[in-house]
């Protein structure tokens, strides 16, 4: 079945950004998320929308055949089984963070998402408050509030780009783990265009089409071969410094080295997954900051070649680099 989004028209755009600041000044706690804020606003837009078919990810390219021997608790060829609990990272009386698995929608009319699984897996709470999203293919740390004050503080943080977000990825091709120039760090500073057309992938700006600012920073942890085809490959970790919508997939194919199974950005139609994960996140409260990781779901994905002997100065200077 097709999936059909509202598409409002440029009135539609104006109005309802008018109304986002009206409904702000007037409910005070929408602020605790703004894309909340503007999801009512495009409900309340519909009467100037048309409605355009718009393709999903899994549309934009044929999946080819899934190696069957490929261990997986879930995934493209496996669904989370019914009783699925995300692990929990952390849990406070404001918030709940979990390890997000891949392939999984936040909300929505779909059998399984974050949603149903989280109402199931903690009845006793009755509200849950989105305050960031990973793409569906992204799995990794997710926060989500559960108190009006505890979200809006979060949300802050994240508008403000005061948070700290690294990612582990691995890419197609071995990256050289430092610059020409010797930097541990490969900096990509490329805008992100989206394009108007309702399609599915955003572009590199241009002086035609310039885009908005995206900056992301690139470290070289390792090079090897994935264990599955031996194709070579390198592990690296990514910080986003701008939070543009696909801005690590994009930067990495403009590179020359699309994510492993990203069926939108590259030629790869056979891997069990997308392998971009949210590794760590650190959100900056003045009284009480906090910092969540999880594992590496990559570790046994490839073959290791070449280790970056530098690794622990990299992390110390995303780490210096973020906080400046």
């Amino acid at each position: 079945s097709k999936q059909v989004v509202s598409t409002p028209s440029r009135w539609g755009h104006r109005s309802a950004n008018r109304l986002c600041v009206c409904v702000v000044s007037v409910f005070p706690f929408v602020q605790a998320g703004r894309c909340l804020s503007r999801r009512f606003c495009s409900f309340v837009m519909e009467s100037s929308t048309t409605n355009i078919p718009r393709r999903s990810e899994a549309q934009l390219a044929p999946q080819g055949p899934v190696d069957p021997t490929r261990p997986r608790a879930h995934g493209r060829s496996q669904p989370l089984p019914v009783d699925y609990e995300f692990p929990i990272l952390y849990k406070s009386d404001d918030y709940v963070v979990i390890d997000k698995p891949f392939d999984l929608r936040l909300d929505g009319a779909f059998e399984t998402t974050i949603e149903k699984i989280i109402q199931r897996q903690f009845p006793e709470i009755p509200k849950f408050r989105w305050i960031h999203q990973l793409d569906y293919a992204t799995s990794g740390v997710q926060v989500v509030g559960l108190t009006r004050k505890g979200a809006a503080a979060a949300c802050k943080l994240f508008e403000g780009r005061k948070t700290v977000k690294q990612y582990l990825a691995v890419v197609d091709g071995w990256i050289p783990f430092a610059t020409d120039t010797g930097a541990p760090v490969h900096i990509i500073h490329e805008p992100i265009y989206e394009p108007t057309d309702n399609s599915f992938r955003m572009e590199i700006g241009s002086p035609e089409h310039p885009g908005k600012d995206a900056l992301t920073h690139v470290s070289v942890l390792c090079n090897g071969h994935l264990l599955s085809n031996g194709r070579p490959v390198s592990k690296v970790l990514l910080r986003p410094f701008t939070g543009r919508r696909h801005q690590l997939r994009l930067h990495l194919k403009h590179i020359g080295h699309p994510i492993v199974g990203d069926a939108t950005y590259s030629t790869d139609y056979t891997s069990y997954r997308m392998m971009l994960h949210a590794y760590r996140l650190h959100l900056p409260f003045t009284n009480d900051p906090l910092t969540f990781e999880t594992a590496d779901p990559f570790s046994k994905e490839m073959q290791i070649t070449e280790i970056n002997t530098n690794v622990q100065d990299v992390l110390q200077i995303q780490t210096v680099t973020s906080s400046s």
